[in-house]
């Protein structure tokens, strides 16, 4: 099991590290490689150590992150994604209904003439569906991201889990 440390003040680290200052490097070496958002060197008050539970360690000050801590980080995460697909799947179909107002708009007999007796206007006219396609496309490779996304962020849990469980 792996528990969250804080350290709160200089002296955290030897408290922690059974041996303080004198441990040796494999076992310094493996709390770096848990913790490489950090330098164990230079540790402030407030920093965060994912430390094991074994007898090179003595975190009783720490919080476990196993069971409901890291179902619920693994909850918060798989939900703010599902929220921002959803979000970019609303602007989509905003998107899109708006092209079909515009499109439905050109089709009109009084519109198709304007447009034919104005070539700027229908220059503009062109470029305006030449953007509408290319947002289509922009959109679909945002949602081609996020499921890449979503298949990344399933892969690392299951990993944590692991890790943590």
């Amino acid at each position: 099991m792996i528990r969250i440390f804080q350290i709160k003040n200089a002296d955290s680290l030897g408290k922690l590290v059974q041996g303080g200052a004198a441990a040796d490097a494999p076992v310094l070496q493996r709390l770096q490689a848990l913790n490489p958002h950090v330098d164990l060197a230079n540790l402030k008050a407030g920093s965060v150590l994912l430390v094991p539970d074994s007898a090179e360690f003595s975190a009783g000050d720490g919080d476990p992150v196993a069971g409901e801590a890291f179902d619920g980080f693994a909850g918060d995460a798989t939900a703010g994604l599902k929220r921002s697909a959803e979000a970019v799947r609303a602007g989509i179909a905003q998107r899109d209904d708006a092209r079909r107002q515009v499109q439905a708009a050109f089709k009109s007999a009084a519109v198709k003439r304007v447009l034919d007796a104005d070539p700027v206007l229908r220059q503009q006219a062109d470029s305006a569906d030449a953007r509408f396609k290319a947002e289509q496309k922009e959109g679909a490779d945002a949602l081609d991201a996020l499921a890449a996304m979503n298949d990344a962020l399933s892969a690392e849990l299951a990993k944590l889990a692991k890790l943590f469980k």
